[in-house]
C-alpha cells in the first residue's frame, strides 16, 4: 500500500512533459499503444496504486514488454492530492461540457483531450475506478462500440457488465478517448477502502497486456483471478435512463446499492420537483453514497440480460 503523497511523488519524478503521464516503450518491437488511467476520481486510489506498481515493474524488467507502448495517466492530480472525488466538477462528466476556465476539472479535461489527440491510434483504454457504496466489481463500456462484447468477455472474468448509451452518460473520459481508441472501457474494482481493489486493478492491467500479446503470460498474475467474481453467466445491465438529481433529491428505497431491483410504478426517489417512479421493472445501478448538488446524475435505471460466455467465440 502507498500513501497518496507517495503516489503523487512517484508521478512527479517519472512523468513526461504532460502532467500525470508515464510511458514505457518496448525495446524489442513496435506494436500497439494502450492507455491505462487511474485517479479520474481523486478518492479512488486503487487504479493509481496499480499503475505505479506496473510502471515500476516494466521499468525494472524491460524484457517483459515484448512490443508496443504502455501509457499510464493520473486523471485528476489536484483531486487526488486532496483525496476528494473532484474539486469543482466531476471530471468524468466534464468532456462534453464547458465550465469556467479557472475550474480544475474544466482545465484538466481540456488538457487530456489535447493529449489524446497526440496519438496516432490507441488499441485500448482502461479507466480504473472504485465504488463508495457496496463493493461492486463491474465492467463498464458503451454498447455503441463495434463488436465490443466478445472482446470484453475475453478480457475479464468479471460477471457484471454495465453497457450504456453515450447519451445517457455524456462527458465520460473513455468516450473522449474514442477519438483515437479502438476500444475503451472502465472497471469498478471494488470499494475505495478495500485493499483488494488495487489487486483487481493490477490484474486487469495484466489481462489487457496479455490479451494483446504485449507481455508473456505470467502465472502469478493469472492466480489473481481469485480476487474477482467469476461465472459462466454474465449479468449484462443496459442503461434505460439516467437518474437526474434535482434540488432536494433523495432516494426512498432502503438499500440503494447497485443492482437494486425496482418494480414498475414504485417510487425510488423524491425531490422538490416531486417523485421519481420506475417506468418498468428495472434495476438501480451505480447510485452514489452521497448525492451532491453539482452531480450530473445519481445512477441509472437499467434492464438486465443474462449472457453466457460459451455463446461467444473467444
Amino acid at each position: 500500500m502507498y500513501t497518496n503523497k507517495e503516489l503523487i511523488d512517484y508521478f512527479e519524478s517519472h512523468q513526461s512533459d504532460f502532467e500525470g503521464h508515464l510511458k514505457v516503450t518496448s525495446n524489442f518491437s513496435e506494436g500497439p499503444s494502450v492507455l491505462i488511467v487511474g485517479g479520474t476520481h481523486g478518492n479512488e486510489p486503487c487504479g493509481v496504486e496499480a499503475i505505479v506498481q506496473w510502471h515500476k515493474l516494466l521499468v525494472e524488467r524491460p524484457e517483459l514488454l515484448l512490443c508496443g507502448e504502455v501509457h499510464f495517466l493520473l486523471g485528476n492530480p489536484r483531486a487526488f492530492e486532496q483525496d476528494v472525488r473532484y474539486v469543482d466538477h466531476d471530471l468524468n462528466r466534464s468532456f462534453s461540457r464547458l465550465y469556467a476556465s479557472q475550474e480544475v476539472e474544466s482545465n484538466r479535461s481540456q488538457e487530456i483531450s489535447s493529449f489524446i489527440k497526440t496519438f496516432h491510434e490507441i488499441e485500448a483504454v482502461i479507466d480504473l475506478h472504485s465504488v463508495s457504496n457496496g463493493n461492486s466489481q463491474m465492467l463498464i463500456y458503451s454498447r455503441e462500440q463495434k463488436n465490443i462484447l466478445p472482446f470484453m468477455l475475453q478480457l475479464t472474468p468479471l460477471n457484471i457488465h454495465l453497457s450504456y448509451m453515450r447519451s445517457h452518460i455524456p462527458g465520460l473520459l473513455i468516450d473522449e478517448c474514442q477519438v483515437k481508441a479502438k476500444r475503451s472501457l472502465a472497471i469498478e474494482c471494488g470499494n475505495h477502502v478495500d485493499p483488494q481493489a488495487a489487486k483487481v486493478a493490477s490484474f486487469h492491467i495484466y489481462r489487457l497486456l496479455d490479451v494483446l500479446s504485449m507481455i508473456p503470460s505470467q502465472p502469478d498474475f493469472q492466480s489473481l483471478e481469485s480476487f474477482v467474481e467469476q461465472s459462466e453467466e454474465v449479468d449484462l445491465y443496459e442503461t434505460l435512463a439516467p437518474i437526474i438529481p434535482e434540488d432536494g433529491f433523495e432516494f426512498t428505497v432502503d438499500h440503494q446499492a447497485t443492482m437494486t431491483f425496482l418494480k414498475k410504478g414504485s417510487v425510488f426517489a423524491r425531490s422538490e420537483a416531486g417523485t421519481q417512479v420506475a417506468p418498468r421493472d428495472c434495476y438501480l445501478v451505480m447510485p452514489p453514497a452521497k448525492v451532491r448538488k453539482s452531480d450530473i446524475d445519481a445512477g441509472f435505471l437499467c434492464q438486465k440480460h443474462i449472457v453466457k460466455r460459451s455463446d461467444y467465440k473467444l
